[in-house]
C-alpha cells in the first residue's frame, strides 16, 4: 500500500523550516533557503494545505504551521525539547502510512539528514516483532519512527532498543505516577500488567567495517484507545495510557519527553539499572528457541550488553541477545 499522503522534497523542506521556527517565516526567508520564488512557495504551501496541513499566512509576516496531517504539531514538540541533549530534528508527517518503519528504511536509500522523526496519524500495515500485527486507531495512538545515523559497532544495536524502552517507560511514569510501568524484555512497555507500547528497531550496517550506518527505532503507543475499541479478547492483554479516552497530556508532550529521555539516556548510560528495576521479565519463567532448540528456565538478570540472562532447568545459565522470549504460566 502506498502512503496516502505524498510530500515532495520542497514541501518537506518548507515543513521542516516552519516546524523548526514555530512562528511565522517569510516567503523571502524560505525562498532564500530553498532557492524558490515566492510564487513557487505559495503553490507548495497550497498543496500542503490540500494534503491536510493547516498553515496560516499573514501579509508581510509569512507562513506559520498550525497543524500537520498527522494532527501533531512539531512546533509544540520543539518548544518542549531540551536542546542541550536533543540534536536538531527533522520531521516527516503522514495522515496514513503502511509503516513509519518502512518509510524510515526507504529514507536510508537516498541522501538524508538525521535525526529524523517520522509520524503517522494511522498505520494500516502495522507490525511488531516476527511480523505480528499491531493494533492502530487514527487519532488515538502515536505511530512513529526515529531515524538515527549513529556510526556505532554492530554489537551496540541492541542497546538502542533498550534505551527506547526505558525512555518510553520514564515518559509514562511521569504522567501516570499511580500506575505500575514495566518493561518486558526487550521491546514492550506494560502499564498495570498490560501492553501499552511496542518497539521494533532495524539497522543498516556496513558489514565490512562492522558498523551501523543507520538505525530506525519504530514505536507504537496506545494513547486513548478504549477497551471497547480493542474488543473483549485483545483488551485482556493490552490497554492504553488513557483507556477511558480522556487524555491529560498531549501527544506532542509525550513525544517530546520520549526524545528528551532517549538522548539523555544515550549519554549517561543509566538505562540498564532502570530496566532491571522495572523489568516485567526478571524472576519469571520463560521459554525461547535458539538455533532450532527450545529452552525453558527463569529470567534472572540483564547483563551489561542488555542481554537477558536465563537460568535453565538444568541449572546452567544462558545469555539471550535476540529472538522471542515468552513468559510461561506457573
Amino acid at each position: 500500500m502506498k502512503n496516502k499522503l505524498a510530500i515532495n522534497k520542497n514541501q518537506t523542506e518548507i515543513l521542516n523550516m516552519l516546524s523548526y521556527y514555530g512562528d511565522y517565516v517569510t516567503g523571502e526567508e524560505i525562498g532564500a533557503s530553498l532557492g524558490l520564488t515566492r510564487a513557487a512557495i505559495w503553490k507548495e504551501v497550497d498543496n500542503l494545505r490540500a494534503s491536510g496541513f493547516e498553515i496560516d499566512s499573514i501579509r508581510n509576516r509569512g507562513y506559520r504551521l498550525l497543524k500537520t496531517a498527522s494532527g501533531i504539531n512539531p512546533a509544540t514538540i520543539n518548544a518542549l525539547l531540551d536542546f542541550d541533549v536533543v540534536p536538531k530534528l527533522d520531521y516527516n508527517f503522514y495522515s496514513v502510512s503502511e509503516s513509519t518503519l518502512n518509510l524510515a528504511k526507504e529514507a536510508t536509500r537516498v541522501p538524508h539528514r538525521a535525526p529524523l522523526l517520522i509520524v503517522s496519524n494511522d498505520q494500516q500495515g502495522t507490525r511488531g516483532r516476527f511480523g505480528r500485527s499491531f493494533f492502530a486507531v487514527p487519532d488515538k495512538g502515536i505511530y512513529a519512527t526515529l531515524l538515527l545515523k549513529p556510526e556505532v559497532d554492530i554489537e551496540e544495536i541492541a542497546s538502542y532498543t533498550i534505551v527506547a524502552g526505558v525512555a518510553l517507560a520514564k515518559t509514562f511514569e511521569k504522567y501516570l505516577p499511580k500506575r505500575k510501568v514495566e518493561i518486558k524484555w526487550v521491546n514492550d512497555v506494560f502499564v498495570d500488567g498490560k501492553k501499552v507500547a511496542g518497539i521494533l528497531s532495524e539497522a543498516v550496517a556496513n558489514v565490512e567495517m562492522r558498523t551501523v550506518t543507520d538505525i530506525a527505532i519504530g514505536f507504537g503507543i496506545n494513547y486513548t484507545i478504549t477497551k471497547e475499541e480493542f474488543g473483549a479478547d485483545l483488551s485482556e492483554i493490552v490497554t492504553s495510557l488513557f483507556p477511558d479516552g480522556n487524555a491529560t497530556v498531549t501527544r506532542e508532550a509525550l513525544l517530546a519527553d520520549f526524545l528528551n529521555f532517549f538522548f539523555e539516556l544515550l549519554k549517561d548510560k543509566t538505562y540498564l539499572d532502570y530496566h532491571r528495576e522495572h523489568s516485567f521479565t526478571i524472576g519469571k519463567d520463560v521459554e525461547f528457541a535458539l538455533h532450532g532448540t527450545d529452552y525453558k528456565g527463569v529470567a534472572v538478570d540483564i547483563d551489561s550488553k542488555g542481554e537477558l540472562i536465563v537460568r535453565l532447568e538444568d541449572g546452567t545459565t544462558m545469555s539471550v541477545s535476540s529472538g522471542e522470549v515468552s513468559l510461561r504460566k506457573r
